[in-house]
């Protein structure tokens, strides 16, 4: 009686079974300025959609480049920090960007998040609800 043997299996390339094993959090882009990043004393953080206007700018400054999207970016380092996003002065930012921004912050962890179009405060957002301000 003959035995059937399986065939032996194609090997990836080398390097290709680690690139396709990967979570995608680790395929993700740092946001720009992400070297020199580190939040204020008081935890607060800045992200400029397009490039700020100092470079570099302040450490506590990460930039959404030009014709990126917010879900390639990997927003980790602002966990737990509260988070103006605004443009460059004198520029506008789409309101579609904006909310994908948004959603991605959330879903980092940021403790608060005030989203800026250029003209006006378009979200204003608090994840342990709004802070009482004493008169």
């Amino acid at each position: 009686m003959a035995t059937q043997t399986k065939a032996p299996a194609v090997g990836a390339a080398r390097g290709e079974s680690a690139f396709l094993n990967r979570h995608a959090d680790h395929t993700r882009k740092r946001p720009a300025f992400a070297k020199t990043f580190h939040a204020d004393e008081r935890g607060f953080a800045i992200v400029c959609l397009g490039w700020p206007p100092v470079r570099p700018p302040a450490g506590n400054v990460l930039a959404l480049p030009p014709d990126e999207s917010p879900a390639a970016i990997d927003w980790r380092l602002l966990r737990g920090c509260h988070v103006l996003t605004t443009p460059p002065p004198g520029a506008h930012a789409p309101h579609d960007v904006l909310r994908e921004l948004g959603a991605e912050l959330a879903a980092a962890g940021v403790a608060s998040l005030t989203i800026f179009d250029g003209t006006e405060v378009v979200a204003d957002w608090w994840r342990a609800g709004r802070p009482k301000v004493s008169p």
